[in-house]
């Protein structure tokens, strides 16, 4: 009985002067190591033998992890280990304050590897097992979701204990969880402020790994409060994110072309009225919903022709045809327009004019009537008897007998400016007959509209 009074006594006294050592070693990490501070717990099922018998066990931990600073992969851990198991129907319970050096390494931002090594001191509940020291090693994976939330999964052994008059070894896997204390993030975006780019972050937006707000549908409004995070480009939103649809037509605001239109009128992919035929007018308000293409319309969408030669507006390229002429597909009479025309032995030596340039003016006379918005001017040359000022005046004497002609045959006066030109520029010799006739001339030249 006194033995076992005595040895009780002296794994009392060893426990007490393993606690305090494990006591001074986190003392001084946090006054030296400076102080980044994890507090973790985890759990394992091992496969052991004791006593050359085979058991499972179950054991448990807490335990703090110190650094330098939150990135450092060296760490310190000191905790107190609990491992409960069965043999022979007797159940043992052992406490085990411990000690361990940590290294992790990051794999990428996420995931990273772990390895520990460690020593502790058994303290049991029972005489079979004694007070003594163990050495464990372990290796894992780490998975981080966030800077201050580090998950394990490891594999572990704890090959001997002392003192040796016992047989006992273990192999094991666990998990276990450590939550960091002191991360400097001064917005809470989980990004440290010493790599954060944008320190005013609101509470609550989705960051990049520069810490700055995400917008991913470019909206202006930051993920993690946007509630429509794909709203298209260029659509306006509300506070929350989602586009806005002011005239309910189906196209959101700021795409919308027409953020007017009528409630259930069909809009096309713009957001403007349906206008099938592409006439300007909207098909709610089209009465002629097959205009041709390029036809003018009116206020209801049906084509104008001005002219009434049966050519619209927009496709008739002669759109001031009188009435009475037969026009081609393009609203043009048949007739050609008057560019310029010359009646050679136009009249005789007293200003009469010739037959032949009668019936000549009777075509320019039709032609002009077809085209009665173009302008012409009649210039009149004569030969070269007489002074030239009194030939100027026989030319414009003679212009106006023709502009009486074509008057007299429907053209309108606007369109006529006469001009007497004399013997000047003449087209053959004045020393003949024949020169001074061919000299005696009626030019027509178109001058605008």
């Amino acid at each position: 009985m006194g033995s076992l009074t005595t040895n009780i006594r002296v794994d009392v006294c060893r426990a007490i002067i393993c606690l305090t050592a494990f006591a001074l070693i986190t003392v001084f990490g946090v006054a030296n190591a400076a102080p980044t501070v994890r507090l973790g717990a985890e759990g394992a099922f091992a496969t052991q033998s004791i006593y050359n018998q085979n058991t499972t066990e179950f054991n448990g931990a807490v335990f703090t992890e110190l650094s330098r600073d939150y990135r450092c992969p060296l760490r310190l851990s000191t905790g107190l280990r609990i491992n409960s198991f069965t043999v022979s129907d007797l159940g043992y319970l052992i406490a085990a304050p411990e000690v361990k050096a940590i290294y992790l390494r990051y794999l990428s931002q996420h995931f990273g590897l772990i390895g520990d090594i460690g020593m502790g001191y058994f303290i049991s509940n029972v005489a079979e097992v004694d007070a003594g020291f163990y050495a464990r090693f372990a290796a894992g994976l780490v998975y981080e979701p966030y800077p201050v939330l580090n998950l394990r999964f490891t594999l572990s052994s704890m090959p001997f204990k002392a003192p040796t008059d016992e047989s006992f070894m273990n192999v094991g896997t666990g998990i276990g969880a450590t939550y960091l204390f002191g991360f400097p993030d001064s917005d809470h975006d989980r990004v440290s402020d010493d790599e954060d780019t944008c320190l005013s972050t609101p509470k609550g937006a989705r960051v990049d790994r520069m810490g700055c707000a995400l917008d991913t549908d470019g909206d202006g409004v930051f993920d993690g409060f946007d509630k429509c995070p794909d709203t298209p480009f260029e659509a306006l939103v509300d506070a929350s994110g989602c586009p806005t649809d002011s005239d309910g037509d189906g196209i959101f605001d700021g795409v919308d072309r027409c953020d007017d239109t009528p409630r259930s009128i069909i809009a096309d992919s713009t957001g403007c009225p349906r206008d099938t035929d592409n006439d300007g007018v909207p098909d709610y308000m089209d009465s002629c919903a097959v205009t041709p293409a390029g036809a003018l319309v009116d206020e209801i969408g049906c084509p104008k022709d001005s002219d009434e030669d049966g050519v619209y507006d927009g496709i008739d390229l002669c759109p001031k045809t009188p009435s009475g002429f037969v026009v081609n597909e393009v609203g043009c009479p048949f007739v050609m327009p008057v560019e310029q025309e010359v009646i050679y032995d136009a009249y005789d030596t007293g200003l009469n004019l010739r037959a032949a340039a009668m019936q000549k003016l009777d075509n320019i006379a039709e032609r002009l009537r077809a085209y009665s918005y173009r302008k012409v001017e009649i210039g009149v040359y004569t030969d070269s008897e007489g002074s030239a000022p009194y030939n100027v005046n026989r030319g414009y004497r003679v212009a106006e007998k023709v502009m009486e002609v074509l008057i007299a045959r429907g053209v309108i006066e606007e369109q006529l400016e006469l001009k007497g030109y004399g013997e000047n520029n003449p087209v053959a010799s004045n020393a003949t007959e024949d020169g001074k006739r061919r000299n005696r001339r009626i030019v027509f030249q178109y001058i605008g509209e």
